[in-house]
């Protein structure tokens, strides 16, 4: 009887452990899919940017706009030319109120005249050519308005980690709010080379932040529409 019993439970522990061990390597490569993901994205619209074969910033465009790939890169790319020359100008505050049209508009409620559009980055470098409405700037010349770009790092690495938190909640199942946050960072992240696509409109910035807010105060609650 005991022989019995030692020979069961090896049968029934050691196929339960490989299979708890297949879904752990499961489950961290999908935690780590997105980040994945956009870790290529985004170095490979740097890489194109950098050692593409069209010079910046891009002349006779409609000539060289006949072949996909050109139009590919001016769609992708375009933000970095514009990081490249906020990046010569020196740091003026926005008094966190520069990373986005929605904001800047709404600030410039009190003083008006653009007086904080004119101290962004995007709007600095018209200077050289660049048109901060016509064209796009990246996120990062926006989020350099208020925090220089040394604090920009830090931002990003904020968004990073919320953005994969929000990923985390998702495949947990139990906030439903972690879906509609992890499609909001998604779309941030996308936008990156382009402009800062989620804040830009006062309809957007306020979705973001009270999807977030609600998410964060739910977090660690086992909502009843998926419990």
């Amino acid at each position: 009887m005991k022989i019995t019993a030692n020979i069961d439970r090896q049968v029934n522990v050691r196929p339960h452990h490989g299979v708890a061990h297949r879904r752990l390597r499961y489950k961290w490569s999908i935690r780590f899919l997105p980040i994945l993901f956009f870790q290529i994205y985004l170095n490979v619209t740097v890489l194109l940017f950098a050692y593409g074969p069209w010079p910046w910033p891009v002349k006779n465009a409609t000539r060289l706009l006949q072949g996909t790939m050109t139009a590919l890169s001016l769609y992708l790319c375009q933000g970095y030319y514009a990081l490249s020359l906020a990046l010569e100008k020196p740091f003026v505050s926005t008094w966190g109120v520069g990373n986005s049209f929605a904001t800047i508009r709404q600030a410039e409620r009190i003083p008006g005249n653009g007086v904080v559009a004119r101290r962004t980055y995007p709007y600095r470098i018209e200077s050289e050519g660049w048109d901060a409405y016509g064209n796009w700037s990246s996120i990062y010349p926006w989020i350099a308005s208020d925090v220089s770009f040394p604090g920009t790092i830090l931002v990003v690495l904020a968004i990073g980690y919320f953005f994969i938190l929000s990923w985390r909640d998702t495949l947990r199942g139990f906030n439903p709010f972690a879906v509609a946050v992890f499609s909001k960072f998604t779309i941030m992240l996308y936008y990156f080379p382009a402009n800062n696509q989620v804040l830009q409109t006062p309809e957007s910035l306020i979705a973001f932040c009270g999807t977030c807010a609600t998410w964060m105060l739910n977090r660690n609650r086992r909502l009843w529409l998926l419990s």
